[in-house]
């Protein structure tokens, strides 16, 4: 009984574990990375297996043929799904955030060439709830004035 059990529990645990690796896969599969004039747009895409509800006047945000695209109230290609990643041509990062259908939802950073937080933004099902910009301070000079 107890050589059953065992044998049971590993042929489980093989399964269970083969299982993960295959959705890895499939993941890693939808990971598009395109490089337009030194930036660097890293982001996933699904494909539509059913037709996604188009809420009106919303933005969608979608890919075809190593273009984004973003059409008001509907899409005709993979939709963005998950992270997205833009890079500046130094490497920094300039704009990150996530997509759910094609929409734009939770936090959004944007940030300066040098690396410093420019704004962050609050979407939800593809509409802005909050945009918090942060004002670059100036240096002080010197010199004083009389």
């Amino acid at each position: 009984m107890c050589k059953h059990l065992l044998s049971i529990s590993i042929i489980v645990l093989f399964f269970f574990q083969g299982s993960s690796q295959v959705i890895n896969q499939i993941t890693a599969l939808n990971r598009i990375n395109i490089s337009k004039q030194d930036t660097l747009y890293t982001f996933y895409a699904k494909n539509v297996a059913k037709e996604v509800k188009v809420i009106k006047g919303k933005n969608y945000y979608w890919y075809y043929r190593d273009t984004i695209l973003i059409t008001k109230e509907g899409y005709d290609g993979r939709l963005l799904e998950g992270l997205y990643t833009v890079y500046y041509p130094n490497k920094n990062l300039k704009e990150q955030g996530n997509f759910i259908n094609g929409l734009k939802d939770g936090e959004w950073k944007f940030w300066y060439p040098n690396g410093e937080l420019a704004s962050v933004e609050k979407w939800k099902k593809g509409e802005l709830q909050k945009n918090k910009v942060k004002i670059k301070k100036r240096k002080k000079s010197n010199k004083q004035r009389s």
